[in-house]
């Protein structure tokens, strides 16, 4: 895979579930991930851009909005470690700049966006049922299982309850309407994440859990908060297309061929819903 080291050594012998990784040393060490996977179905010359080149793509706000939610909600003691909180108006002033010179490998994070994170962070926990999942819940353990031809996985569950067989995922949104998160589901892979995880929970447990649910958040007052549970055709169809990505990447990795999209011309259509 071309990945740096794993500090935690986790090898291809080594598989099951470790909790106490650091996110970021998960991150960057081995091990095929759900985001690399869903990259590879877009097309093998994205993977190879990204996880075999190195080209990683830059953080953006939303990510860091995100990623301080998850912080907060998840493993709230991590807060001052992975954050440089600094008291400035923008990234732009004098202030941040020299504070974020000493943030090591800290992130640098503006206090306006601390307390925007806090808000959402609060709802989430504020709600009965999600409360209730965090309640006991092995939050961002890694999970590292073996596929075909020696490869090696991983997943880092948010939420996991192997007592009543649920395993979650806290996701930010602009709006966690059905209709709506319904659609980033299928334009964002969502489903291709929950089965991955789910697959790989299974491969390195032995038990495969009963239900796989979503626990989304709005990152707008109200703060709507709403739970939704994966069906199983969603993830009998990310099933299938987890398989078709593991066939491509053997075939890459064959013939060291990484194509983009098709090759010559091809016709273009308009969707179904514009028509």
């Amino acid at each position: 895979m071309n990945a740096p080291a794993n500090p935690f050594d986790i090898q291809q012998d080594k598989t099951g579930v470790f909790p106490g990784i650091p996110n970021a040393d998960y991150h960057a060490g081995e091990g095929l991930s759900s985001s690399a996977l869903k990259l590879l179905l877009k097309s093998p010359l994205h993977y190879k851009h990204q996880y075999i080149d190195g080209n990683r793509t830059e953080s953006t706000a939303a990510m860091l909005m995100g990623s301080l939610v998850h912080t907060m909600v998840l493993e709230p003691d991590e807060l001052e470690h992975d954050y440089l909180i600094i008291d400035a108006s923008t990234r732009t002033t004098k202030a941040y700049k020299e504070a974020a010179e000493f943030a090591g490998n800290r992130t640098p994070v503006l206090l306006t966006e601390l307390d925007s994170a806090a808000e959402i962070a609060n709802a989430v926990l504020a709600h009965p049922t999600a409360a209730n999942l965090l309640r006991g819940s092995q939050n961002e353990h890694s999970v590292y299982w073996m596929e075909r031809d020696g490869l090696l996985c991983k997943c880092r569950p948010d939420i996991w309850r192997p007592d009543i067989g649920v395993v979650a995922d806290l996701k930010t949104t602009t709006d966690a309407s059905p209709g709506d998160f319904a659609k980033q589901i299928a334009n964002l892979g969502y489903h291709i994440s929950a089965e991955w995880y789910l697959r790989g929970i299974e491969k390195a447990t032995g038990t495969r859990p009963d239900t796989w649910a979503w626990v989304v958040v709005e990152k707008s007052a109200p703060f709507a908060v709403q739970i939704y549970e994966a069906d199983s055709d969603m993830l009998a169809k990310a099933a299938d297309k987890i398989d078709a990505a593991l066939d491509l990447l053997a075939e890459c990795q064959r013939t060291g061929h990484w194509p983009a999209y098709q090759d010559g011309i091809q016709k273009i259509y308009l969707p179904a819903w514009a028509a």
